[in-house]
């Protein structure tokens, strides 16, 4: 038994030797233990890393000279439907909330036991918030219903550029711009331009580009603001000559369509959704947890995510050319004919999960509404962009011409015919144009990748 108790000894000293060398438990969510491992988020699909053709050579249907290319991108998770009325409604009444406890002030705070504010004076107490309600609620000229005032809930939030703050020309040490020893770089101060939130002498908030020099890392921090309420109206100015006043007046706010995706939402919202997003989970996880941001996806990332399929042949989602299965029940929300849109089940959005799902779980990755991407939009097509994660984003600032501010949209909508859903095809929106047809879902990259 003691030689049995000699030999261990040696042995459990290299073993503790080994765990003293081992990398210290805490750094990037490692908790010293067991290998950290990104949590599946609540309604998202992993969309496992590969490769796919993307684009279409020659698209004569928009008119543009594309180029297709094979492409590969990192693993990532992406909502499995597009973001809802009831998910985006979230949203809204958060930044209402929020701009209600900061002007009630202190003095309108309940305190717990311990003498901590723990939440706001309740809504029924009509002397403390009648002020409020004439402020930011009006009535319908009609019926005199309480109709609150969209225009007035603006959502500030700030965005770190860390692809300007990486780049060598932007280093603030002259000898880390270039690495070449026999160049002489002079000692220069580099400016930076960003967009920022300011205080205008008419007392409202808006946002501008200035220019600062680049003393640390916390010059490359952007500030935007942004009213985050959907444009209802969008039923009204994207059809012209069409009866469709009720959608206005209950596509958003009606119980009826909460499980619809939500539309009248700008590039610009649908970032500002992506970063209240994320600073939700920060809040709401455990303090050694990291996660990566929820963002809109690339336009790879879009195109690769629709093409998850076992067969790598097809334009659509599906495994399929065809748009009906054996059941002739058809495989997305879109128009079949000319003037006939009712014939797939639907004539405006339908219910999110209406139809079936590709075959990872992705839902309506054709038609029912075209999505938002974080890609610019350039008539060039994917000409030029790497084939490792592509990418071409530019985070137009408020100064830049307006031709810079298109995105690419994908997917084809319920109003598109059978041509513009397929899976390759890509249009350009302004980002900060609502359409009655455009939504939106959100991604976020899956780290570790395993």
């Amino acid at each position: 038994m003691r030689d049995i108790k000699s030999q261990l000894v040696p042995i459990l000293f290299i073993v503790l030797l080994l765990s003293a060398c081992a990398p210290a438990g805490g750094d990037l969510g490692y908790n010293g233990r067991s290998a950290w491992r990104d949590v599946k988020p609540l309604g998202m699909v992993m969309v496992k890393k590969g490769s796919c053709l993307m684009g279409a050579d020659n698209d004569s249907l928009i008119g543009e000279t594309n180029q297709a290319m094979e492409i590969s991108v990192e693993s990532f998770w992406m909502d499995e439907t597009e973001v809802t009325n009831h998910m985006y409604a979230q949203f809204v009444n958060w930044v209402r909330d929020s701009i209600f406890r900061e002007e009630l002030g202190e003095e309108y705070l309940e305190k717990d036991r311990m003498g901590n504010y723990r939440r706001p004076i309740p809504w029924r107490k009509k002397d403390m918030m009648e002020p409020l309600m004439e402020k930011y609620y009006r009535n319908d000229p009609v019926s005199g219903k309480l109709i609150l005032r969209g225009e007035m809930l603006s959502y500030v939030y700030k965005w770190f550029d860390r692809d300007a703050a990486a780049l060598m020309a932007n280093q603030t040490d002259p000898r880390k711009r270039v690495l070449n020893t026999d160049i002489k770089v002079p000692d220069r101060v580099v400016f930076y331009d960003k967009d920022t939130v300011i205080l205008n002498d008419e007392g409202i908030y808006e946002q501008q580009t200035i220019r600062v020099p680049v003393i640390d890392e916390s010059s490359f921090i952007h500030m935007r603001i942004v009213n985050v309420y959907p444009d209802t109206t969008v039923w009204v100015n994207d059809f012209p000559l069409s009866k469709n006043t009720t959608l206005l007046q209950t596509y958003y706010s009606h119980p009826a369509y909460k499980q619809h995706p939500v539309v009248g939402i700008t590039w610009e919202q649908a970032t500002a959704y992506c970063n209240w997003r994320t600073d939700r989970l920060d809040k709401n996880s455990k303090s050694w947890l990291q996660f990566a941001p929820f963002r809109l996806p690339t336009e790879a990332e879009w195109e690769f995510a629709a093409k998850s399929r076992k067969t790598t042949t097809g334009k659509f989602p599906w495994h399929t050319n065809d748009l009906t299965d054996s059941k002739d029940c058809y495989f997305a929300n879109f128009q079949p004919g000319q003037g006939n849109y009712t014939e797939d089940g639907n004539l405006t959005p339908a219910k999110v999960k209406s139809y079936k799902s590709n075959e990872i779980g992705l839902f309506d990755m054709s038609g029912n509404v075209a999505e938002w991407t974080s890609t610019a939009y350039t008539s060039s097509g994917n000409i030029g962009e790497s084939t490792f994660n592509p990418e071409r984003e530019l985070n137009a600032l408020t100064t830049d011409p307006y031709y810079l501010k298109r995105k690419v949209v994908r997917g084809g909508s319920f109003k598109d015919a059978t041509s513009l859903i397929r899976a390759e095809i890509r249009t350009g929106e302004y980002q900060n144009q609502p359409r009655a047809f455009i939504g939106f879902r959100c991604v976020r990259t899956k780290i570790g990748d395993n």
